[in-house]
């Protein structure tokens, strides 16, 4: 609980907080302590999406904000960018070092159906990333080196809703 507390008011207060120098130092602090605490492959994976991320993220506040002038669209790109950064590193390490049953335990203050609902959320995204592996291994194993991921999204789209679908269906003769 009190992890999740701090999660939350870190968060929000690095929303809040548009200082460069303090975000740059933040993010600079919290990716040590991802290094230290967590394992790279996943956090190289997270941080390749993310700094394609923030790259157009910058692209679009020096391109569509002309009202203002080009140094500070660009301070505004960097200080979004170091956000985004700073919070997606932020739950990674959250996620990463607490377990999933810790996490579930933390929502209890909600009602039942939302925290179970919760925890099948939770112990589903690791079935979900191992079925979109499956997934990109059977199409390269076809042929398939494109750069469009339908035929990725589609069968991944096909197997997670039968999936929720097994799962109600479990749910409903339980009763629940």
């Amino acid at each position: 609980m009190f992890k999740l507390i701090s999660l939350i008011i870190t968060s929000s207060a690095l929303i809040l907080i548009n200082n460069l120098y303090f975000l740059s130092g933040f993010l600079l602090i919290l990716l040590l302590t991802t290094i230290l605490k967590t394992n790279l492959s996943p956090l190289k994976n997270r941080l390749t999406l993310l700094l394609f991320t923030v790259v157009l993220l910058i692209i679009f506040q020096l391109v569509f904000n002309s009202s203002q002038p080009y140094s500070v669209r660009l301070l505004q790109g960097f200080t979004a960018a170091l956000k985004i950064l700073s919070l997606s590193l932020l739950v990674f390490l959250y996620t990463s070092t607490t377990s999933i049953n810790q996490i579930s335990l933390a929502f209890n203050f909600l009602p039942k159906t939302f925290n179970f609902m919760l925890t099948i959320t939770f112990s589903l995204i690791p079935v979900i990333f191992q079925e979109a592996k499956t997934i990109i291994l059977l199409q390269k194993c076809r042929g398939y080196h494109s750069l469009n991921p339908l035929p990725i999204i589609i069968p991944l789209l096909h197997r997670t809703l039968k999936r929720s679908e097994q799962i109600a269906l479990t749910m409903a003769s339980r009763g629940y």
